[in-house]
This record gives structure tokens, C-alpha cells and sequence, in this order.
């Protein structure tokens, strides 16, 4: 999982730009396979789960392997008190 935004660039001039940073960097937390058809389920279900894995209350790597498709990982997530509602929604994940 990663947040990730560049808030400002120093340049070794000394001058300083400052980059328009869209809100959704700051407000949601993004994983490997966002883009699957699983990982968009997991956005659109879990997605305030998701930020919360990304303070550190969960296993993020969890959702990676989940939405990425490995072996097992949906199931130890739908296992998982925090995402046991969610997933309820989530079919396409297995």
C-alpha cells in the first residue's frame, strides 16, 4: 500500500514550486490491483476499511495479495473483523 503525494519541489535555485495535489491523494488509500475487477470491489465496499489498514490497524499487504489474486488472501480478508462486513459484497474476490 502506498500514500503518496508530492506536495512541493525544491529546485537547487532555491526556488520552491508548489503542486496542486488532488484531494482523493490525501483522503484515500491506495493498493496493488486497485485497477482488477476485485480491487475496484474492494474500493467501492471497503474502501474506509482499506484507509485504515494504511495507519497501520491491519496487514495492508493483505489487500494487495487479495485484489493481486494470490492464493487464499480474500479469504484470511473476508476472515478478518474489520472487512467481514464488506466483503459480503465482494464476490469477485477469491
Amino acid at each position: 500500500m502506498r500514500y503518496g503525494a508530492v506536495v512541493f519541489v525544491g529546485a537547487m535555485t532555491g526556488c520552491v514550486l508548489f503542486v496542486d495535489v488532488p484531494e482523493e491523494v490525501y483522503s484515500r488509500c491506495r493498493f496493488d490491483g486497485e485497477d482488477t475487477t476485485c480491487g475496484a470491489c474492494l474500493r467501492a465496499s471497503c474502501q474506509p476499511e482499506i484507509n485504515a489498514c494504511c495507519t497501520g490497524t491491519c496487514d495492508s499487504a493483505l489487500v494487495d495479495r487479495c485484489a493481486t489474486t494470490v492464493a487464499g488472501a480474500c479469504d484470511q480478508l473476508r476472515a478478518a473483523p474489520a472487512f467481514a462486513t464488506c466483503m459480503k459484497t465482494c464476490a469477485v474476490c477469491r
